[in-house]
């Protein structure tokens, strides 16, 4: 309601996009009478704001949980209206919002103060931009005496979880020494970190060797030295956790002592076992020869040996002339008592006198033939 009012322009407040075509008069009284005048029709904004910012696809970082939180982009737009000259911006998703992954669109909207509105959307993308964590770090020495086989260690990502590192190394060591294995750790989104791992192999144990028992031989007649006969005097056994590399003795320096002599008197022999890291251990055991200082008759050729004996003897008549078919062996004390008779059946005989230790005297009778020695047994 005007009063005393002489404006041609009416100004309407309260327009809404619904009041488009409403159709206003007006009416003016005065003391003579009033009139109307003609209709006028009301025609509200319908134009869009227009968005004159650029808004591309953006890339943000992950976090530790391979997230990020959305940013406020409506501070960044730019836009104009024909009629609002503060134009209302909102974002959707707001910010704040945690996102993650390579696809999120983002909507920015503009609206005038009719509802008139133009939007704009991109996307941001949440890229892994952190490299994997090994779980442990350094990495202990892998270590073994003869073997040594790696398990692949593991390394924890943002976004990818547990991973389990590669190699080009070999994860198997054999030989003696001292190696390194190079590992990677990939997340598969263009992130690596790299961790070195020392493998010693290095055998410490010793190996083991057992030599025969002492041996003795006695010489027979005419015999001036022992031949060893195949393995009697080789290590009885020998063994390494890992592997042999050699065995020898300090006799020949060779790998068997078969063939080998050994001359009259006591000799010792050492035996050394070396495995494939150089240790080494030995065994020995002594050798002796004996003599050979039997009763021998130079008229008969008979030979009856050892003697010193332990009490068992060896009869050879095959050089003699006495025929073992008639011939008689008696064990008599130093008093001259028969204590032992044999009948000797054989060209060579062993016998076991079963005697104590002490001096005795020794008969063989052949055809009215009798030969008589002193033996003595310890």
């Amino acid at each position: 309601v005007y009063s005393n009012a002489t404006t041609e322009t009416l100004n309407i407040t309260g327009v809404t996009a619904s009041m488009n075509n409403y159709q206003y008069r007006c009416s003016v009284s005065y003391s003579s009478g009033n009139s109307t005048s003609e209709a006028a029709v009301l025609t509200t904004d319908s134009e869009s704001p227009v968005i004159t910012s650029t808004h591309n696809d953006i890339n943000i970082d992950a976090d530790e949980n391979c997230e990020a939180v959305l940013p406020d982009y409506t501070g960044e737009v730019t836009a104009t209206d024909n009629c609002d000259n503060n134009l209302d911006i909102t974002q959707d998703p707001v910010a704040g919002t945690i996102i993650l992954g390579n696809t999120n669109t983002v909507t920015l909207t503009v609206t005038d103060d009719l509802g008139n509105f133009a939007d704009v959307s991109f996307n941001v993308s949440v890229n892994d931009v952190t490299a994997p964590v090994p779980d442990v770090d350094p990495l202990a020495d892998a270590t073994g005496e003869c073997e040594v086989t790696v398990n692949a260690p593991t390394a924890t990502d943002n976004c990818s979880g547990s991973i389990t590192a590669t190699t080009s190394d070999p994860v198997t060591y054999t030989e003696q020494g001292t190696f390194t294995i190079n590992w990677e750790y990939d997340d598969g989104n263009g992130n690596t970190i790299t961790q070195t791992q020392t493998v010693i192999v290095e055998d410490i144990t010793s190996p083991t060797i057992s030599c025969p028992d002492n041996q003795t031989k006695d010489l027979t007649q005419g015999q001036t030295e022992y031949t060893v006969v195949g393995t009697e005097f080789d290590p009885v056994s020998s063994e390494d956790n890992c592997d042999i590399d050699a065995v020898s003795n300090d006799y020949n320096n060779l790998e068997t002592l078969d063939g080998e002599t050994f001359p009259i008197g006591t000799t010792t022999v050492i035996w050394t076992v070396t495995d494939i890291a150089g240790n080494t251990s030995d065994c020995s055991f002594d050798v002796t020869v004996n003599e050979f200082v039997g009763i021998n008759s130079e008229t008969n050729n008979i030979s009856i040996y050892p003697n010193p004996s332990n009490g068992f003897i060896t009869i050879d008549l095959s050089n003699s002339s006495f025929n073992s078919k008639h011939t008689t062996l008696f064990i008599s004390d130093v008093a001259g008592k028969v204590i032992k008779q044999y009948n000797i059946t054989n060209e060579k005989s062993d016998i076991n006198l079963n005697v104590d230790k002490g001096i005795y005297i020794i008969s063989i009778e052949n055809n009215n033939t009798t030969i008589k020695e002193k033996l003595i047994i310890e």
